[in-house]
């Protein structure tokens, strides 16, 4: 076979090539830190960093939805522990109204003190986060209580938003603001309406009827507490399983996916060599002339 110019020029230019793409490859990994930047680098290897990635986002959606849940039952757990030290003063209140002491003009003071308590416990019934109101239950696009009606009731429901914490596991991440306060026909809002009108009719005998409830009522919100308590504690649990699960899997995804750096500057200081080299070559190869092929 006759050797041309020709071949020598594609043989060297292939040769030149070969090593420019061999720098360029590892500079790469060095800016990247990454052995496996494309399928074409590893394609076995690509396919395991996939399935990890995949398993990794799944995870760090579950972690965002237990993060969120775990706000509103931090604000749902701060409310109720304030409508519980609502209803232990409106239980005072009470109590020092229906002693001998007290008067009905006493009583119209109470009344107005009695009024703000009950209002209080109604902006925290009605809490919002965004655009959901927190203690309705399902009935999210509207107040638990009317405020602007004489006699709230309340009007959610006993429904839970349900929050996905694990593959085919949905978990009632939110407060049942209805068992919170009402039971039966227990309603807490209702019963320091009627106590506010009370102390205004200087009626202590229906006062003394109703002492017991305001206990319960207080009891609905310490039991609603501790329910949201529980739930914190299982997103803890779970929250804390997927920071492990995690840790694993992105060491898992280190060891096939990121570069020996040491070795990768190795090697590219070797393939510097080789460029450098074949550069050298290829600039006599075609410095001479046709010329000086024939002699």
């Amino acid at each position: 076979m006759r050797i041309t110019e020709s071949i020598i020029s594609r043989g060297t230019q292939q040769y030149i090539s070969s090593n420019a793409e061999k720098v360029y490859r590892n500079q790469e990994t060095i800016s990247t830190g990454k052995r496996v930047n494309r399928p074409s680098d590893d394609p076995a290897a690509m396919a395991q960093i996939l399935e990890f990635r995949k398993t990794i986002a799944s995870i760090d959606q579950y972690s965002r939805n237990i993060g969120n849940a775990q706000s509103e039952l931090n604000l749902a757990e701060s409310n109720l522990a304030h409508v519980g030290d609502l209803m232990t003063r409106a239980k005072e209140l009470l109590l020092a109204q229906v002693g001998d002491t007290a008067s009905a003009d006493t009583r119209k003071i109470a009344a107005e003190e009695m009024k703000q308590i009950r209002d209080e416990v109604m902006q925290v019934a009605n809490t919002k986060v965004g655009n959901r109101y927190l203690f309705g239950g399902t009935q999210t696009s509207l107040p638990p209580y009317d405020a602007a009606s004489d006699s709230p009731e309340y009007q959610g429901n006993d429904g839970s938003i349900q929050t996905m914490i694990a593959p085919g596991v949905a978990m009632a991440t939110s407060p049942n603001g209805k068992s919170a306060f009402t039971k039966d026909d227990l309603d807490t809002v209702k019963l320091l309406t009627d106590m506010m009108n009370a102390l205004n009719a200087n009626d202590t005998q229906t006062i003394n009827d109703n002492l017991g409830k305001v206990d319960q009522a207080m009891n609905l919100a310490i039991d609603a507490r501790a329910d949201v308590g529980t739930k914190l504690n299982r997103l803890d649990t779970t929250a804390s399983h997927w920071d492990t699960v995690k840790l694993n899997l992105t060491q898992g995804l280190s060891n096939i996916e990121d570069a020996d750096m040491t070795e990768a500057i190795s090697q590219l200081n070797n393939w510097q060599t080789a460029y450098q080299a074949s550069l050298s070559v290829s600039s006599k190869v075609f410095q001479q002339s046709l010329v000086d092929f024939l002699r």
